[in-house]
């Protein structure tokens, strides 16, 4: 393989936590519930307008790339 065919590409990885989630989830679940899926709608917007694609969803964690 030529150097000429070597193709570069930069990535940014985004990881997210929810701090407190166990305490706020024991005051009002469907509080914290409802905030974390505003917090996704709001992360997946803009990983989409930036032509990005999430990469993983385990549990209440996220982590997504650049296309």
């Amino acid at each position: 393989m030529s150097v000429t065919d070597l193709k570069q590409r930069l990535t940014a990885i985004l990881a997210a936590d929810a701090a407190g989630y166990s305490r706020l989830m024991a005051a009002d679940e469907r509080a914290t519930v409802a905030a974390l899926d505003a917090a996704r709608a709001v992360f997946r917007s803009k990983i989409e307008v930036n032509q990005g694609r999430v990469i993983d969803r385990s549990g209440r964690a996220r982590s997504g790339s650049p296309r």
